[in-house]
């Protein structure tokens, strides 16, 4: 024996080696029942011996066959390890906790968009809300089916006035013939295409209802009331759907954003379909729809939203909504070398255009142009803009928001005649926060 092993007898040890032999020959998916007790009774002191007794010092040990529990152990395992296996699915690995519920990922972005850097009930004065997004819709028109894509971009000023520009793609069909009687016909119009740009008073869609901005910052904070309120507006709409719609409009007060994600989490059918630090996907299914939304988790930022449904004639079936970009703004628009930049946001009193940009997107921006200002003598009402050659530094880029990076900083450099009251190089600061 090895030295510091005890070896105990096999019936001072009965209880041990029979809860042994039991789980053995519970695991044994093939257990022979004809065997009487007496041989059960042999085979167990027999295994029980062979176990704990170890090779005495001196001596090679041997090697042991034991043709009669050969079987029943090889037809044991498999069973052992299926056991395994199903327990590691059901609780996971020892000391990993469960991955977080759907209810539990949706109130984390709740929480990060209450504690988010930029926080406002309404747009602020002298700022706007600005969001771009790209939206991809299946259609059935005509004897058609296709694909239109689309960029959307809107900017809201304090008021709830919008503009909004929308540009389509050429619509992609389903096959190459259906391209081709499309050329041959004369591209004949189709639902969901063509481009437009408006501005006016926005409106926001809540199932078969639309309302107001005004309307819209009215409604409750409160997650139990806010669906309450909004079961009021569409009582046939799926509540994932009706939610998802409002959140992916602009110009959400801060704690509204955040209620409706807590909407969401008090749903019980909301899956995870997936999850990673960077985003998460939850997803519902209702009336032969399928919902998913997807965020990120860490800022409560809302990534991109996909409806899976039938198209109808003239109507979009599948859509697609991925938000490129979303945030507070100031007097510099977010787009890439713009042809004017207003200074007085308020009243457009002092602007400079005409801009041609030397270079754009790096830590300073550089261009020429016409600043056109109101000297306001003897009032803004009675006299009217002059023009003043000038060239325009911008820097000090900032993150305004998701996929949203703007200059905070703008020089205008006179370069002939100084309009009165304002220096040679006129510096203003635009944060983007209030």
């Amino acid at each position: 024996m090895t030295p510091g092993r005890r070896w105990i007898p096999w019936h001072r040890n009965r209880s041990a080696a029979d809860e042994a032999l039991r789980a053995l020959q519970a695991a044994n998916p093939t257990r022979v029942a004809e065997l009487t007790d007496d041989h059960h009774e042999r085979s167990a002191r027999a295994l029980y011996e062979r176990i704990v007794q170890s090779p005495r010092e001196g001596t090679t040990a041997r090697r042991r066959r034991f043709p009669r529990l050969r079987w029943p152990l090889m037809l044991a395992l498999p069973a052992m390890a299926g056991v395994i296996a199903i327990s590691l699915v059901v609780f996971g690995l020892p000391g990993r906790e469960p991955p977080p519920s759907a209810a539990e990922l949706l109130e984390r972005a709740a929480a990060a968009v209450d504690t988010g850097r930029i926080q406002f009930e309404e747009i602020p004065f002298e700022r706007q809300v600005f969001q771009r997004s790209t939206q991809t819709r299946r259609y059935e028109d005509a004897g058609y089916r296709y694909t239109v894509r689309r960029t959307v971009e809107v900017t809201m000023f304090p008021g709830g006035t919008a503009e909004t520009r929308s540009t389509a793609d050429p619509p992609k069909f389903d096959d190459a013939e259906q391209l081709r009687r499309w050329e041959a016909d004369g591209r004949p119009a189709l639902a969901g295409t063509g481009s437009s740009q408006t501005r006016g008073p926005v409106d926001y869609r809540v199932g078969p209802a639309r309302i107001g901005y005004d309307e819209m910052l009215r409604l409750p904070q409160d997650p139990g009331k806010l669906a309450g309120t909004l079961r009021t507006y569409a009582p046939a709409t799926d509540m994932f759907e009706l939610a998802r719609e409002l959140m992916v409009a602009p110009g959400l007060p801060t704690p509204l954003r955040a209620a409706l994600y807590r909407v969401l989490a008090a749903l019980p059918s909301v899956e995870v379909g997936e999850q990673s630090p960077e985003r998460v996907v939850v997803a519902h299914s209702a009336a032969g729809q399928r919902e998913e939304l997807t965020f990120d988790p860490s800022t409560g930022s809302l990534l991109e939203t996909r409806t899976s449904r039938a198209a109808r004639p003239g109507q979009p079936g599948d859509q697609e909504v991925v938000i490129q970009a979303a945030g507070l703004i100031n007097c510099i628009a977010p787009e890439t070398r713009p042809s004017e930049i207003v200074i007085t946001c308020a009243d457009a009193n002092y602007l400079v255009s005409e801009l041609q940009w030397r270079d754009w997107g790096g830590e300073q921006a550089h261009a020429t142009g016409t600043a056109w200002v109101n000297p306001c003598d003897p009032s803004c009402a009675e006299s009217e803009q002059q023009p003043f050659p000038a060239r325009v530094v911008l820097s000090e880029r900032r993150s305004c928001g998701y996929g949203l990076t703007v200059y905070t900083r703008v020089e205008v450099i006179y370069t002939g005649p100084v309009p009165p009251g304002l220096d040679r190089n006129d510096v203003h600061d635009f944060p983007c926060a209030p």
